[in-house]
């Protein structure tokens, strides 16, 4: 973080003598602190997955040769570094050695002890940058599954007013409705979706650290997403979401607003409140346009009108589809960019005037203002408005 807080987690050790495991992790890096074995005949023991969490760490650092403080030392997967001690490593080489020769006792441990790296007092160490992760092998088969995921939300989408009754008698109530509709689930996940969710995990390795790795495990989470935009603002990470259905309303975002924060929030690789993560609708930025043409000569004015507006609705649509890719959260079109649609599109009429406007609603209230004289936003999201043809 900006203040530069890092968090430590107890994994075990807090209420027992021995098996000490503690994590440290911060903005750029993610370390253990021992990997220790249970003492004997202990009395509070507590399960910790060494390898689940070591293999999200850069590096592994063991005080001392004490089995209660390096005794899962095996458990850490090959591709991470371990560091100990000089004299502790080989204290370690020789008992490993002697029990490693025993008939019926060898443990075969000494490949992994020899394979440690020694620190020393004073000296700094470069392990990592936080962004490590793990890359299948290349096989002559398949190296990499994702799991298309089923189940059955699309039986809860419901239109409005749908519900009209209750299965018992409540006491105090008379009436049920819903006045939304109920939207967003779906009977499986798209294979593009499952391919965004799969290069996720291989980009970022199930950890949110950059701005790209939030977007693409957001656009994995769930198909109603249609445009994700991820800013980091007075030390929050804001996230506007573009639903596809956001022309309906609401509801989708509401859905699933609480879900994908607590999401994100669990594999958020640095220090991070729940506080600290913004999910926000866009502002929608309304644009509405007055064309005058000069159709002299044209037949039929009212076809060329109902073409070009409904062209003009396509170009303002938001969200992608069959007429475009919509409009990323933050991007305003030009007036330049207008009138060469407008210029593709009139066939013989001559466009002599056209004026944009733009309008917004958002927490301060209603505006209106020039499109040359709007201030972007990255929270806004522009939709088509009202579009009138004059003719001469």
């Amino acid at each position: 973080k900006e203040n530069g807080i890092m968090q430590i987690k107890i994994h075990r050790g807090v209420n027992q003598i021995g098996g000490c495991v503690t994590e440290i992790k911060s903005e750029k890096s993610r370390i253990l602190i021992d990997v220790g074995s249970n003492l004997p005949n202990c009395e509070n023991e507590i399960e910790v997955n060494i390898e689940n969490i070591s293999k999200k760490c850069d590096a592994v650092f063991i005080t001392h040769y004490h089995g209660d403080h390096i005794g899962l030392y095996k458990k850490v997967p090959q591709d991470v570094p371990l560091y100990i001690g000089s004299t502790a490593k080989k204290i370690l080489e020789i008992l490993t050695e002697k029990i490693d020769s025993i008939p019926n006792m060898a443990e075969e441990g000494l490949p992994h002890i020899k394979s440690m790296k020694c620190y020393i007092p004073g000296h700094k160490i470069i392990f990592g940058d936080g962004s490590r992760k793990k890359i299948p092998k290349i096989t002559g088969d398949i190296a990499f599954k994702v799991i298309v995921c089923r189940c059955r939300g699309a039986a809860a989408n419901i239109a409005a007013y749908t519900i009209c009754d209750i299965s018992s008698n409540i006491l105090y109530i008379d009436k049920v409705y819903n006045p939304l509709p109920a939207c967003g689930g779906s009977y499986e996940e798209s294979i593009s979706a499952a391919k965004k969710r799969g290069a996720g995990i291989l980009s970022s390795h199930g950890r949110l650290i950059t701005e790209a790795d939030y977007i693409r495990e957001i656009k994995g989470f769930s198909d109603c997403i249609d445009k994700v935009k991820c800013i980091v603002e007075h030390g929050k990470i804001i996230i506007i979401l573009l639903m596809k259905d956001c022309q309906k309303g609401v509801s989708s975002f509401h859905t699933i607003r609480a879900d994908l924060k607590k999401h994100l929030v669990e594999l958020s690789d640095i220090s991070i409140l729940p506080e600290q993560i913004q999910i926000l609708e866009p502002v929608f930025l309304e644009i509405h346009t007055s064309v005058w043409l000069d159709t002299t000569g044209f037949g039929d004015t009212f076809e060329l009108i109902s073409g070009i507006q409904t062209m003009l609705a396509q170009y303002f649509h938001p969200v992608s589809g069959k007429n475009g890719q919509g409009w990323e959260p933050g991007e305003l079109p030009h007036q330049s960019q207008i009138i060469m649609r407008l210029n593709a599109a009139k066939k013989w009429a001559v466009v002599k005037r056209l004026v944009v406007t733009a309008k917004y609603t958002d927490e301060t209230g209603t505006h209106e203002c020039s499109l040359e004289n709007l201030t972007q936003n990255f929270k806004m999201v522009i939709k088509s408005g009202e579009h009138k043809i004059y003719t001469d």
